[in-house]
């Protein structure tokens, strides 16, 4: 690919990823043919700051990102201890705080999640692209 082209790519997607990845990025793009470009512009990355609106208001993000099991563990924990406050009352405050600290430590980590799964599903697509053009 050309240098413009690589250039203009990771201009235009930099808010994609962490700083740290753009190298490798740019490294794997000059690699690549033109016409893997087009596969490559319709990839569709996640937003982080759609993921932190994730995060901050349905606390679902786990979901979002592909991450399963933590969604669904993040969901049980949360309803168990919701459950016993609201049964016993014996985490009370506690529980809340719990809670609260748990939303916002989501809430902090959620942009730097989503660039980090882009940067996977990058380098998934790279290795898939690689791997079927050895293959012709």
């Amino acid at each position: 690919m050309k240098q413009s082209q690589v250039e203009t790519w990771v201009k235009l997607n930099s808010h994609y990823f962490k700083k740290k990845h753009l190298d490798f990025i740019e490294e794997q793009l000059t690699k690549m043919d033109e016409d893997k470009l087009l596969h490559l512009q319709a990839f569709p990355f996640i937003r982080p700051l759609k993921l932190l609106s994730i995060a901050m208001f349905l606390n679902c993000d786990y979901f979002w990102i592909k991450f399963e099991i933590l969604g669904i563990f993040k969901m049980f924990v949360t309803l168990f201890v919701i459950s016993l406050m609201i049964e016993d009352g014996s985490l009370g405050l506690g529980g809340f705080m719990f809670l609260v600290i748990w939303w916002f430590i989501d809430v902090i980590t959620a942009k730097s999640r989503a660039k980090n799964y882009n940067f996977d599903q990058f380098t998934n697509f790279v290795s898939f692209i690689n791997s079927s053009s050895v293959e012709r």
